[in-house]
């Protein structure tokens, strides 16, 4: 699922990598705005054993996922899969750790997107954009959809995780210089909403 993308990562490699004892990596320093920024983050899977006594069920649209990685991190945070956080030290191996999934789950469910229609199918919010949509798969249909922020209906969609990932990640390469930084320093990197009801 994740080979396109994790190569198109690692083509940022010139720029600088650190890898984590466990396999984790952040790749292409960027320390304009700060000294140990670094572009993209890739968290590496934790044992399904690990999973299986998270306290979040997942579903099959996202269990191959997390079979690859234990989230992401895209161009500076401006996408963000969230995965199993191991702790909250404040030291070096925290910029190898993921926004917790089932923490984020729950804030999108009860703080940013509160209006979204409760269904009987189980929803999940995975990740989100740096405006702070949400990006969500529902039990039974293999779409990742967008909803922004305080708001209950998806303002766009993609048929399934990889070519929502594939498709982000070549989307925002087009935003960004060789260097790592926007082209604009004020240019948003969320995607433009194709539909609004």
């Amino acid at each position: 699922m994740l080979e396109a993308v994790i190569q198109r990562m690692d083509e940022w490699r010139r720029l600088g990598l650190k890898e984590a004892p466990d396999g984790s990596r952040i790749i292409a320093h960027t320390p304009r705005d700060f000294p140990e920024a670094y572009l993209h983050r890739f968290f590496a899977p934790r044992p399904m054993k690990e999973w299986e006594t998270y306290g979040l069920k997942l579903l099959p649209q996202i269990r191959e996922l997390y079979s690859e990685c234990n989230g992401l991190s895209i161009f500076g945070g401006a996408l963000e899969i969230y995965g199993i956080r191991a702790h909250y030290r404040r030291d070096d191996s925290a910029q190898f750790q993921p926004y917790d999934l089932l923490l984020q789950d729950e804030e999108h469910r009860c703080s940013w997107h509160p209006l979204v229609k409760r269904s009987p199918e189980r929803r999940v919010f995975f990740g989100s954009f740096s405006d702070g949509s949400g990006i969500y798969v529902e039990a039974q249909n293999p779409a990742v959809r967008r909803v922004l922020r305080g708001a209950s209906n998806p303002v766009n969609e993609w048929p399934d995780v990889r070519s929502f990932l594939e498709a982000e990640f070549d989307r925002m390469s087009k935003l960004f210089t060789p260097s790592g930084y926007l082209l604009q320093k004020d240019l948003s990197t969320a995607p433009e909403p194709k539909r609004s009801k």
